[in-house]
């Protein structure tokens, strides 16, 4: 849908550093490419925005340009405005974000929940034996954070009961694989850890999986923009995020309160060998 021909320029200032708010930001510009094709975006190229942060923008399916100095405009959109809907709306990040784009800019987006960034880099093929299940690391900020991104209570809790699951998968004849940033935390019941990967890599990694288990966090956003069977825990509902608030299609939705490593991983493995049709999918 075409909201406007009409030439411009969108100048996005204080760009994201996480990777799942990265992917939202790629979604924002996809959107304002579709729907105002003659709108050109410039993203500020600022310590806000990390070599691997431009990384990940240039390789998705969006047309935006890099720049130094953000030009006079009316255009601004500042991504220090916050992302979490108003209390008590099922509203997604995303929707959000171009709402608060619209404000900010004045431009008239429409959320469109078809509209997602997908990877347009190289094709290359995972070498993993399969059926493989990426996992994320345990916890968020490597740990340093405790309470916020994770299952259980605290970030020990959380990285012995991923070491549980990947053993539970592994004795069920499927591989788990850890996938992350360099530097992450490691779970040592893996069979294989690819942290620090390329984009290409680790997009060859997602496709290729036969299931995903992760935290909300950069992980679950981008199975979600590419369609891959996720099962995304979240924690009590954190800071009062509920599930609505990142679904994407595909994604089964779990709450830490009486999740178990045996009853997620026994899910995952009769789901795998087609013994499982019971599916939580908000």
């Amino acid at each position: 849908m075409v909201i406007s021909s009409k030439p411009g320029a969108i100048y996005l200032v204080q760009p994201p550093l996480a990777f799942g708010d990265l992917m939202m930001c790629a979604t924002l510009i996809k959107t304002i490419n579709i729907q105002y094709p003659n709108m050109k975006v410039f993203i500020e190229m600022s310590p806000h925005l990390t070599p691997w942060g431009y990384d990940v923008l240039s390789h998705m399916d969006i047309a935006a340009y890099g720049t130094i100095a953000v030009q006079p405009s009316e255009n601004v959109m500042r991504f220090r405005s916050r992302y979490k809907p108003p209390e008590g709306t099922t509203r997604h990040l995303v929707h959000n974000l171009l709402l608060n784009c619209n404000e900010s800019t004045g431009l008239e987006l429409q959320y469109d929940p078809e509209i997602l960034a997908n990877y347009c880099g190289p094709v290359l093929s995972a070498k993993v034996p399969r059926p493989y299940v990426l996992l994320p690391a345990a916890g968020k900020l490597n740990g340093a954070v405790s309470g916020h991104k994770e299952w259980g209570k605290d970030f020990q809790e959380s990285r012995r009961n991923f070491d549980a699951l990947a053993l539970i998968l592994r004795r069920g004849g499927m591989t788990p694989v850890q996938t992350g940033r360099a530097g992450d935390p490691i779970l040592r019941n893996v069979s294989g850890r690819y942290l620090g990967t390329s984009m290409p890599e680790f997009h060859a990694l997602v496709s290729g999986a036969a299931a995903i288990v992760s935290l909300e966090n950069g992980l679950s956003h981008y199975a979600g923009h590419h369609g891959k069977k996720t099962y995304t825990i979240y924690r009590a509902l954190h800071m009062g995020y509920i599930p609505e608030h990142t679904h994407y299609k595909g994604q089964i939705a779990l709450t830490d309160m009486d999740l178990t490593p045996e009853s997620l991983g026994e899910r995952i493995i009769n789901t795998y060998c087609g013994r499982d049709n019971i599916q939580t999918v908000i």
